[in-house]
Formats: structure tokens, C-alpha cells, sequence
């Protein structure tokens, strides 16, 4: 029995501490965008013909990759964060300054 509350405290922790960095608001937005996004795919798929629906998937995926693209992009590289200075005194010796 001692063995049970353990794992039960355990398993409270180990969810609470998810909770406090947001992974379970994360994972249950996840699965509801998901969800949903099935539900439609569902109706959208009974209410067109075959080559249209084809035509939107295809639209779809052009999209998404111009998404990934963008959000590529948009990631800052980690020597932005470090001044110049710091870079070269700590780089490789072909990059340090005589």
C-alpha cells in the first residue's frame, strides 16, 4: 500500500510540474485543433467532388510549406545573442584577432 501512495504522489508531481510549464494546456490545445481539424477534413471531403478536394490539398500543403519557411526564418541564430568581442576571443584562432 505504501508503494501505491508512493507512485501516486510521484505521478501528482510529476503532473503538476507540467502543469506549471504548460504542457498539459499545450497537449490539450493540440488534440483539439486536431480533432477539429479531422471533423472538417470529414465534411469538407462528403461535400466536394474528388479533384477539387484534390486541388485543396494540394493548396493546403503549398501553404504549409511556406508556413515552415516563414517560421525558419524567423528563428534568431544563437551568435545574435553574444557580442562580437566575446566571439572572437573565444572563437577558433584563425578568427581571433593578432
Amino acid at each position: 500500500m505504501a508503494l501505491i501512495n508512493r507512485l501516486i504522489a510521484k505521478a501528482k508531481s510529476i503532473l503538476s510540474f507540467l502543469n506549471e510549464k504548460g504542457f498539459i494546456h499545450l497537449l490539450t490545445v493540440n488534440m483539439f485543433s486536431q480533432l477539429l481539424s479531422f471533423i472538417t477534413l470529414m465534411l469538407v471531403a462528403k461535400f466536394l467532388p474528388a479533384s477539387e478536394y484534390g486541388d485543396l490539398k494540394v493548396l493546403q500543403t503549398y501553404v504549409n510549406i511556406f508556413v515552415v519557411i516563414a517560421i525558419l526564418v524567423s528563428i534568431p541564430q544563437p551568435s545574435n545573442y553574444a557580442p562580437k568581442t566575446d566571439r572572437m576571443k573565444n572563437g577558433p584562432r584563425f578568427f581571433r584577432p593578432p
